[in-house]
């Protein structure tokens, strides 16, 4: 009795023995898991069928911003809010009857700003094959959504721009070819795939392609490089060139963006504008050469008219004869100074004309003009007088040349209509 008493009690312990050696090993094997869920990058969770939370690791903790527990043992709703729920319910649904779910959408979660995720959902199921529960796998995808969509929208840019963009390697191998560079060279991007950026250079201009490659191996960007392209069909363009390095996420350069603008017409337009105004030019100096060699043909025998009618009113006599010869005198002193104007309008194109600022009568001015246009105006059965209204300064200080030519043409047409 003693022996089976003895034998009874060692079973016993050895059954506590076993059964905590067991405990140990479920711990241990519970402490590994939370060690191998808590370093994963994704955010692991368990739900039972009545959508509350039995599990999540510390990622899933951290991103809700929650404590375990305001996590484990609480409904899904009340965690990821009403929103969300609605959104995903539906599939949790499918993986409760027992299918396995993966899909990826922004969700408006209860804590936190909506974010982009990628959802797995596995159930889980008893040897019978009842779900007893799901797990989910979330993984955060906003930042690779955010690039996914300005990597489309940069896509699109390129391939709509208007200017040739040309991607190529640090050998000069195209990667890339848009719509507009297919438009320019003739070549479509299949055809330049994989072919080097020679194909568009001309033999006399290759020479730049060694120093383009190394100045952008250095990481230095090319803006507004002004250079000669063939196209496909051997037609040369004058194209506009700013290329700039390509970096990986280490920031290693790997390849180069090229855009090239097609500034031919401009270039064509602008020389042509640039032969036209040396053309100006030269008509402008010839118009100055032949208006100095009229003005001196005419000069000559004016002052020959004016010295002979000198000489001749010396020797006269009669007032009336003299008044004659003195009006000749008056209009052909008027008449060099015509001439002298022509030759001042060269200077004012030139931009060398320069008023005479000087102490003049504006009496004596007015009497000059009288005189000048009284034979004018009694052709046309017409008095001309001057007539003052209120006090005259004496003297005036002004370009008394010109100024008399502007009250003279007034005068002259007033007479005239």
């Amino acid at each position: 009795d003693d022996t089976y008493f003895i034998q009874a009690v060692a079973n016993v312990i050895w059954e506590a023995f076993q059964r905590q050696q067991s405990e140990k090993r479920l711990q241990d094997r519970e402490r590994r898991l939370t060690v191998v869920t808590d370093t994963m990058p994704a955010l692991l969770a368990y739900c039972d069928r009545d959508f509350t939370y039995r599990f999540c690791n510390k990622q899933y903790e951290e991103w809700f911003g929650l404590k375990p527990d305001q996590i484990v043992g609480k409904h899904l709703r009340e965690v990821v809010g009403d929103k969300a729920f609605e959104a995903i319910h539906p599939h949790i649904i499918r993986v409760l009857n027992g299918q396995r779910v993966t899909l990826e959408r922004r969700l408006p979660y209860r804590h936190g700003p909506n974010r982009y995720v990628r959802i797995q959902y596995v159930p889980d199921q008893t040897p019978e094959g009842d779900v007893i529960g799901y797990y989910a796998m979330i993984e955060d995808i906003s930042d690779r959504e955010e690039s996914e969509r300005t990597r489309a929208a940069l896509a699109a840019i390129v391939a709509d721009s208007n200017d040739a963009i040309i991607g190529k390697d640090l050998d000069g191998i195209v990667t890339s070819w848009n719509k507009a560079a297919e438009a320019l060279y003739g070549y479509t991007a299949e055809e330049m795939f994989g072919r080097s950026i020679a194909t568009i250079i001309p033999d006399d201009r290759l020479g730049e392609l060694e120093g383009i490659m190394t100045r952008l191996r250095n990481g230095e960007a090319i803006s507004h490089f002004e250079t000669v392209r063939q196209c496909k069909d051997g037609s040369l363009r004058e194209v506009s060139l700013t290329i700039s390095p390509i970096r990986n996420s280490q920031g290693t350069i790997v390849g180069a963006s090229a855009i090239a603008r097609d500034v031919t017409d401009d270039k064509r337009i602008a020389r042509e504008l640039e032969r036209a105004r040396r053309a100006a030019e030269s008509a402008n100096e010839a118009k100055s050469v032949f208006l100095a060699n009229m003005s001196h043909e005419i000069r000559t025998p004016m002052t020959a008219i004016l010295g002979h009618a000198e000489l001749l009113q010396a020797t006269l006599d009669d007032t009336d004869a003299k008044a004659c010869v003195e009006t000749i005198l008056d209009n052909g002193t008027y008449l060099c100074d015509i001439i002298n104007d022509i030759l001042d309008l060269s200077k004012i194109e030139s931009g060398k004309m320069q008023a005479r600022r000087e102490a003049c009568s504006i009496i004596d001015i007015l009497a000059d003009i009288r005189s000048l246009m009284t034979v004018r105006a009694t052709a046309k059965s017409l008095t001309l007088s001057v007539e003052f209204e209120g006090e005259i300064p004496e003297t005036i200080v002004t370009d008394k040349k010109r100024g008399r030519q502007a009250l003279d043409n007034l005068v002259r047409k007033a007479i005239k209509y």
